[in-house]
């Protein structure tokens, strides 16, 4: 952008997402991932919310606090939220032995699913998957770019989405697959750029 200056919001929301993920934040934000993942869920709400911007100057204002925390919607009450992210956040903590690219699809498709924040659930769970595949060894470096294959297959990526969301064994296994595709398009798409610099 002229100036340098990112006006479109959701654009500075995912930019202010990535700031924790990246290389110089990655290793601090990846030992809380490990032992206290809701935290740093709360994190990526937080400073991708409207108000992110913002936390700098009064980072205990009671409007951003709010936007770290579980929210009601039409299916699911905030609590019923907070439940099922703290068992989200007993496998990211070690509580299963699947591969850690499976993890992040789960990781992704059960923070796509339960929408837990007040804005930008997509971003939070994209960031979410991968710090998941960072500090899980599938892409230590974090050098992947699956959002790029996620981007350009949008209308499968959303109908995968939704087939995560029954639950069902073929509605889990789509969106893993769909999700794995991703990491693998963004390995390729990752080794493209560095032959290319």
């Amino acid at each position: 952008p002229v100036g340098g200056e990112v006006t479109d919001p959701v654009l500075a929301a995912a930019l202010r997402a990535a700031d924790p993920i990246s290389p110089e934040a990655v290793e601090e934000t990846g030992r809380v991932w490990r032992r206290a993942p809701i935290q740093v869920l709360a994190k990526l709400a937080l400073i991708s919310s409207p108000t992110g911007p913002s936390l700098a100057d009064a980072p205990t204002d009671a409007t951003m606090s709010e936007a770290g925390r579980p929210v009601d919607d039409a299916t699911m009450t905030a609590a019923m939220k907070q439940s099922r992210l703290h068992v989200l956040g007993e496998m990211i903590g070690g509580g299963t032995s699947v591969p850690a690219t499976v993890l992040s699809a789960v990781v992704h498709g059960e923070l796509l699913t339960l929408r837990p924040f007040a804005h930008n659930n997509g971003i939070i769970a994209r960031a979410a998957s991968r710090l998941t595949t960072i500090t899980g060894g599938a892409d230590p470096r974090g050098l992947g770019v699956p959002e790029v294959y996620w981007t350009r297959h949008r209308d499968e990526y959303r109908a995968a989405a939704d087939s995560f969301a029954t639950g069902t064994p073929d509605g889990l296994r789509r969106w893993i697959l769909l999700h794995l595709k991703g990491l693998e398009a963004g390995a390729t798409e990752a080794r493209g750029i560095a032959d290319a610099v």
